[in-house]
């Protein structure tokens, strides 16, 4: 639960969670999390073709539904992590579908000094769904913010590249929050810009959440998935 309260505070099929570019300048729309009367029953084949459908075309295979005051989530993150094999349900639906995966490294690599020690989970996902199903990897989300050091996002990116050179990673991190602490002065705000040049040398791909509605208003949407 902790890593996923760290992954993603809102999650709807409606709320796009990163745009990839395509060859030929398209967009690629991503989604992060489905809602739970989608995926409830497990209907993975069901749930891939209403993201095809609703111009998704890449899936983070992450199933919290609530953030507020306390992290839920169905726990069918379990379905997309190994132990697995090619046959299982979620992979099966996946390779029969137009969407493709984007793995978080909070879920691959939770323990960041185990990196490289024993069967790599990036290399037996490869294997149960397919290399060409797997769209990037995410590296560890909102990396400055949560407090996660430099060396463990330069761990999991130089990892990934040697074991999956042609992989895309992911960096994607917090915004300014006008109301916290350490980012209530000029000084706080340049020093986090900083961090944030330096921290993206690990990933091929480079954005920012944005949380547009204020957050009374966040922690009320949340409980109509209550």
């Amino acid at each position: 639960v902790h890593s996923m309260r760290r992954l993603f505070s809102f999650l709807i099929l409606a709320a796009l969670s990163l745009s990839l570019p395509k060859q030929g300048g398209a967009m690629e729309i991503s989604a992060a999390g489905v809602p739970p009367d989608v995926v409830g029953d497990k209907n993975y084949a069901r749930v891939f073709s209403k993201l095809a459908q609703n111009g998704i075309s890449s899936f983070v295979p992450t199933f919290q539904y609530v953030e507020v005051p306390r992290a839920k989530s169905l726990g069918f993150e379990s379905d997309f992590v190994p132990p697995c094999q090619a046959s299982d349900p979620a992979f099966a639906a996946l390779r029969n579908s137009s969407v493709k995966l984007i793995l978080p490294a909070d879920i691959l690599y939770p323990n960041p000094g185990q990196i490289g020690r024993g069967q790599d989970p990036l290399l037996q996902l490869i294997e149960c769904a397919g290399r060409d199903n797997i769209r990037a990897v995410a590296n560890y989300d909102e990396a400055i913010l949560n407090g996660i050091a430099e060396r463990h996002v330069k761990a999991v990116y130089d990892h990934i590249k040697s074991v999956v050179p042609d992989m895309p990673v992911i960096m994607v991190h917090a915004p300014m929050f006008t109301d916290r602490q350490e980012h209530a002065s000029a000084n706080r705000r340049s020093d986090y810009l900083r961090k944030v040049q330096s921290y993206s040398r690990y990933g091929d791909i480079v954005g920012f959440d944005v949380y547009p509605h204020p957050a009374p208003l966040a922690k009320l949407t949340t409980r109509i998935f209550l």
